[in-house]
């Protein structure tokens, strides 16, 4: 009878652990995934400032370069044309792969920092 006991503390014990673990891992990605949306958060709050930047500090540049060759439009023209030769760059970076390859390379980059700080942790915690 001893036996048997044994052995139902064991599957108790057994069934606790896994518990326990999956209970862990849950825990693991609500961390991972809070840690995420806090810098795409921090991200589009970032780019919403630079946006507005950009935006006024085209109209600004503009507006200069207007009062610079007494044009009323010129300024706006040669901004435009800056812009659409760096959406012509930017859309041959997509297209050759090099942009696509750059931001990967940053995110695993990022990604292994971060997993080596995880283990510098754990062992410091150890």
């Amino acid at each position: 009878m001893s036996k048997f006991l044994k052995i139902d503390e064991l599957i108790d014990s057994v069934t606790e652990y896994v518990r326990i673990k999956i209970e862990l891992v849950k825990l693991n990605m609500i961390e991972e995934l809070s840690g995420i949306l806090a810098q795409l958060i921090a991200l589009f709050l970032i780019l919403t400032v630079f946006m507005f930047f950009l935006f006024f500090g085209s109209i600004t540049l503009s507006t200069f370069l207007n009062y610079l060759w007494s044009s009323a439009y010129l300024g706006y023209g040669a901004v435009t044309c800056f812009y659409l030769l760096a959406l012509l760059f930017f859309v041959y970076l997509l297209q050759s792969g090099k942009l696509k390859d750059a931001v990967e390379n940053q995110i695993t980059k990022a990604m292994k920092e971060k997993e080596a700080l995880t283990e510098k942790s754990i062992e410091e915690d150890e």
